[in-house]
């Protein structure tokens, strides 16, 4: 009997270990990923606000409103993209042969992320993305992970932070966070279909929910002014 529980209670042991091992892989690995994305999202921002100012410089040495280039050149260039099955034509930055739709921009929670204009698993790793609408008509929705250093700061916007999004075309959207709402996983049509200017979501730490700021548009501006 005494040998018994003996071996029951090293069987519990090796499994807790085991448990706690596995556990701490995850943390590993999370982190490790999570280092990685904020390096390249630095790296992106940094090559998009070169291109902002560069397009900033030219349009006020020529006197010139129209935008020059195409993708080759890494000015942003009207181009159509498919997106959710249908297609739009929209302003991008293109660096290292992605498409991004702008720069998202938030100085109470000190964020600065590109936005990408593709929505995949693997995009998703390094920035948020596009998930439905747009700036321009006023429903544009952008998912992101909960990484530390990306859009695991939502958890800290509150009401009236100020937030902005810069797209190629050098304008500049500025919208105020109006609400903060925890949406279930399956209510999708509650994420796009509302009266909101913008809104952005992550998940929650369980997975199972979405962490959603609401904001509405303010105003607009174009960059360097």
């Amino acid at each position: 009997m005494k040998d018994g529980m003996e071996r029951l209670g090293s069987a519990f042991l090796i499994a807790g270990m085991l448990l706690i091992a596995v556990s701490l892989g995850v943390f590993a690995r999370n982190n490790y990923v999570s280092g990685r994305a904020d390096q390249e999202a630095n790296a992106t921002v940094a090559a998009m606000k070169s291109i902002l100012e560069e397009g900033a410089a030219g349009k006020a040495g020529n006197g010139l409103g129209e935008e020059s280039g195409g993708p080759d050149s890494g000015d942003g260039v009207k181009q159509a993209l498919s997106f959710g099955g249908e297609e739009a034509t929209e302003n991008c930055f293109f660096v290292d042969g992605r498409a991004y739709l702008g720069l998202i921009l938030i100085p109470s929670v000190d964020l600065e992320l590109p936005v990408s204009e593709e929505l995949s698993d693997e995009a998703l790793k390094a920035y948020p993305c596009r998930y439905y609408g747009s700036a321009e008509q006023g429903d544009l929705v952008i998912a992101g992970h909960n990484y530390k250093s990306g859009f695991g700061k939502l958890s800290r916007v509150k009401r009236g932070d100020l937030i902005s999004l810069v797209d190629a075309a050098g304008q500049i959207y500025q919208y105020s966070v109006e609400e903060i709402e925890i949406l279930e996983a399956q209510d999708v049509d509650l994420m796009i279909r509302s009266d909101w200017d913008l809104s952005m979501y992550t998940c929650t730490y369980g997975g199972k929910q979405r962490f959603t700021v609401r904001c509405k548009k303010i105003t607009e501006m174009a960059y360097g002014k």
